[in-house]
């Protein structure tokens, strides 16, 4: 509880910086969508590069971005501070959808033939998260000088964020071998630990990208996003034999998408 509460703190907190300094006329605006690709780390399968790649699906979102380093009357400077030339805060709208996770790695290869090997097998699972968030973003090189044509010199530019979501998530767990969360279908590690329909989960974000200059008004963004839930049950499934806190389930995404400059 207290981790939710000082999450929607700052959520809260950095809504009300920008509100301020949006009545104050000190920040530009920027919007943008991206898409890409997004693999979910979780207890379907054995949690390695090799075997979860395989529940991978898509992923696609909205962006915008407070920019403080042009006030939003014709691209005008701010006063010249080091957070104004080097941070946004960045809000965005993102939705992953994973149709199909199964259980990989070792434990269902077609040399097991337990019972338990055969209940991993028939196991699937169908998973939909949306997830609103907000981040500070970091850009170790000048915003300014990376937006003025007249001494961009580096058409690269980099930056990380940090931040948290909130997600609203439909999750639905089945065997083919019947009703699910009974000893017929279910392994003993996970009986009694599965969670079908819908639920929320607070979530930490961590964003790694550059981008590229493509027009004055206009970037192309590449970036790695990893969202890790607090908690595990997301894909609708338990382990009763391990600390849930230390087993919680995660995202990795790769997208690429465009960011425009609307009164730069």
């Amino acid at each position: 509880m207290a981790i939710r509460i000082l999450l929607f703190c700052t959520l809260f907190s950095l809504t009300l910086h920008a509100q301020r300094y949006g009545q104050q006329r000190k920040f530009s605006n920027e919007f943008g969508f991206y898409a890409g690709s997004t693999t979910f780390f979780t207890d379907f399968g054995e949690r390695s590069i090799h075997t979860q790649a395989q529940n991978s699906s898509f992923n696609l979102g909205v962006v915008h971005y407070f920019n403080f380093a042009y006030r939003d009357d014709f691209g005008r400077y701010t006063r010249d501070r080091f957070f104004n030339d080097h941070f946004k805060v960045r809000t965005d709208i993102n939705f992953a959808y994973i149709g199909s996770l199964r259980h990989q790695g070792g434990l269902v290869a077609p040399s097991q033939t337990s019972l338990v090997a055969d209940q991993l097998r028939a196991m699937k699972g169908e998973l939909g998260i949306l997830t609103l968030g907000a981040q500070v973003e970091f850009d170790p090189l000048s915003i300014r000088g990376f937006g003025d044509d007249i001494r961009n010199n580096f058409h690269l530019h980099p930056f990380i964020s940090f931040g948290f979501g909130f997600s609203f998530f439909n999750r639905n767990v089945s065997s083919s071998l019947g009703p699910i969360d009974t000893p017929a279908t279910t392994p003993a590690e996970f009986l009694g630990g599965i969670e079908n329909g819908s639920g929320t989960a607070w979530s930490a974000v961590t964003i790694v990208g550059f981008r590229y200059r493509l027009r004055p008004s206009t970037d192309l963004v590449l970036h790695g996003r990893y969202q890790a839930f607090f908690s595990d049950s997301i894909d609708g499934i338990n382990d009763n034999n391990v600390n849930s806190v230390e087993h919680a389930d995660y995202l990795l995404s790769l997208n690429a998408g465009l960011v425009f400059y609307l009164n730069f």
